[in-house]
């Protein structure tokens, strides 16, 4: 019986999306649907290698959470892991994609269409090659300039409108190939840098919220 509810709950639940009806994961609160504006901000990278320089987005958005006392739920609806909270009446969500850097974007779509949210209200936030480490810039919209999650968020969502938060990761030494730089891990003496960095991160990200819910 409870396979079978489980079941006839997915099947109307795929009819109300293909209506246009609002949907929303399980679990995920539905009160974020209660209010007027929301903002979804994405931490890109490898799901599967959150230690790695190109992940350092996501370690972003758990500081970002953090800072709120946001709990992460696995959101399957979304594509990904999604936290969520209200500054006044702005609704606030926060998304990890389950998936590998290239096909970031199908989550973003995903969790896009279930939070009924315009891609201007998207905040990426991704490693960037071109900012030195220790720098965090914020970008409104453009191309991917060569990131190939932010590439795939602008093929998914037909659009280059997404704010995007450029975390500074600096480019290799001469000899060492970027695969193997973007795959690898900050060292000691680095992740003293990277540690500040994320900080100066969240405070744009805070900002941003703050500029669109109007707290001060």
């Amino acid at each position: 019986m409870v396979t079978l509810y489980r079941a006839l709950r997915q099947v109307f639940s795929d009819i109300r999306f293909r209506l246009g009806a609002p949907t929303m994961p399980e679990s995920v609160s539905t009160a974020v649907l209660q209010n007027p504006t929301r903002t979804v901000i994405v931490g890109l990278g490898n799901y599967s290698m959150p230690d790695t320089r190109h992940s350092v987005g996501m370690r972003v958005v758990d500081k970002l959470a953090e800072y709120y006392n946001m709990q992460w739920r696995r959101a399957r609806d979304c594509g990904g892991d999604v936290a969520t909270t209200t500054l006044d009446k702005h609704s606030v969500v926060v998304l990890k994609p389950r998936a590998f850097m290239n096909v970031n974007g199908e989550s973003v779509a995903k969790t896009v269409r279930r939070f009924q949210v315009k891609p201007e209200d998207v905040i990426l936030v991704h490693d960037d090659l071109d900012k030195p480490l220790g720098s965090c810039v914020l970008k409104e919209g453009g191309s991917a300039r060569g990131h190939n999650g932010v590439r795939s968020a602008i093929s998914c969502l037909n659009s280059t409108a997404m704010r995007r938060v450029r975390v500074g990761i600096g480019r290799p030494a001469a000899r060492e190939k970027v695969t193997s730089y973007v795959l690898g891990r900050f060292s000691r003496e680095e992740e003293e840098v990277v540690a500040t960095m994320m900080d100066r991160c969240v405070d744009i990200l805070v900002k941003q919220l703050r500029d669109k819910s109007g707290l001060q």
